[in-house]
């Protein structure tokens, strides 16, 4: 009799574990899928840059320029009255998401620019995007010589992420 209850209460504990054990997880917005990108979320296309592109290794500079970047304020941040009102910033967004005049885009690459060029205040709520994302640095770059002596601009405050499923709202 003793052996059928030790194995009754195993089995019981084994039920438990496989039924209780297993956390569920619901994606809204703040987690991660299973795909590694967070979100979906909403944000706005705040500003853009271009910079000239180093090597991720050496930290030297490779002579070529980074594709356009764009500024992206989530909605409801913190930043949104900050002096850089920006949480992320990236280097994929498509092409054909938002027709931005060429004015508010950062003008032509200039060694003198430290940061991004960001839109002005009547305009930062005009480019809206629902989007998931992935923290990502895969493009090293250095703008002008304020970053290289890292006395401007505070990258390393801000991720470079990859955006999917991009959106205008």
């Amino acid at each position: 009799m003793k052996p059928t209850l030790a194995k009754t209460s195993l089995l019981l504990l084994l039920i438990s574990i496989i039924t209780f054990g297993c956390e569920k997880s619901s994606n809204n917005g703040n987690e991660k899928s299973d795909t590694g990108y967070s979100g979906p979320v909403t944000g706005y296309i705040v500003g853009s840059f271009i910079c000239d592109e180093k090597d991720g290794e050496t930290g030297k500079v490779i002579g070529k320029q980074t594709d356009r970047a764009y500024c992206i304020l989530l909605e409801n941040s913190e930043n949104a009255n900050s002096e850089w009102p920006m949480d992320f910033y990236t280097f994929d967004l498509p092409d054909n998401l938002y027709a931005i005049p060429d004015e508010l885009l950062s003008p032509g690459y200039e060694g003198s620019n430290c940061g991004p060029h960001f839109f002005p205040d009547s305009l930062r709520y005009s480019y809206k995007i629902n989007f998931k994302f992935q923290k990502n640095d895969s493009v090293h770059f250095v703008c002008g010589p304020c970053t290289a002596m890292e006395l401007s601009f505070p990258w390393d405050d801000f991720d470079q992420i990859l955006v999917r499923d991009v959106s205008k709202e």
